[in-house]
């Protein structure tokens, strides 16, 4: 998380790339995902400091704007960083609960070490 990410895109840019990217060009894609990366390291630095590994939320926050640029569209009335910080958040969010899920479940088949006092 301590690199340097690219600068952000100008509206122009943004405009740019995604209409580049409705018309199927899967280059300006990447643009559009690097330089909205220091969006997910912000995004992320909410999240940091429990048991997850800051580069693993780097990645989930990645997934998550992968997504929100597939699904997002130019006719609407926000930007693509607005959009994309909830599809980011969203995606953090619901990786932290299913590993907590997961954590939680106990299988009746495995042996436990639980000590019945008699």
């Amino acid at each position: 998380m301590g690199s340097s990410f690219p600068k952000p895109l100008t509206c122009k840019e943004e405009e740019y790339y995604l209409k580049r990217f409705e018309e199927g060009d899967s280059e300006a894609k990447n643009t559009l995902i690097v330089r909205n990366l220091r969006l997910v390291a912000h995004i992320v630095k909410k999240y940091s400091g429990g048991n997850t590994n800051p580069d693993d939320l780097i990645s989930i926050g990645t997934i998550g704007l992968i997504k929100a640029i597939n699904t997002y569209s130019s006719k609407r009335a926000t930007r693509l960083a607005t959009y994309a910080a909830k599809c980011i958040e969203n995606e953090i969010l619901m990786s932290i609960r299913s590993d907590k899920k997961r954590k939680l479940e106990i299988s009746l088949n495995e042996p436990t070490m639980i000590k019945f006092i008699i």
